[in-house]
């Protein structure tokens, strides 16, 4: 989501978070050419092609990603997951609107 909205604050910052509770580096780092890559399941890959389409907010074919999605995951799932995303494009927003980018130290 933060690369599609092109936070580099929140790119960072989760990141960070991610390495921190022990997700493999090369998962993180391999998220710009996850279509591509054997590091995700088929299901992660749905979950991130919901993700992408509800963050990109056209709409145009979005039933066709939340139909994929209901092969790996309950409706209860699924509807905790778009609040998740819609939380994260909230706050990604507001932190653009605040000038939040990263600093060099």
């Amino acid at each position: 989501m933060a690369q599609i909205n092109n936070c580099s604050h929140c790119i960072i910052l989760h990141s960070k978070t991610a390495r921190d509770i022990g997700i493999e580096a090369a998962r993180i780092d391999g998220l710009g050419a996850l279509w591509e890559s054997a590091l995700y399941s088929d299901a992660e890959k749905a979950a991130f092609a919901y993700c992408d389409a509800l963050t990109d907010g056209t709409q145009a074919g979005f039933e066709a990603y939340h139909v994929a999605a209901t092969d790996h995951f309950s409706e209860q799932q699924i509807a905790e997951l778009a609040a998740i995303v819609i939380n994260m494009n909230l706050w990604t927003r507001l932190k653009l609107a605040q000038g939040a980018a990263p600093h060099r130290e």
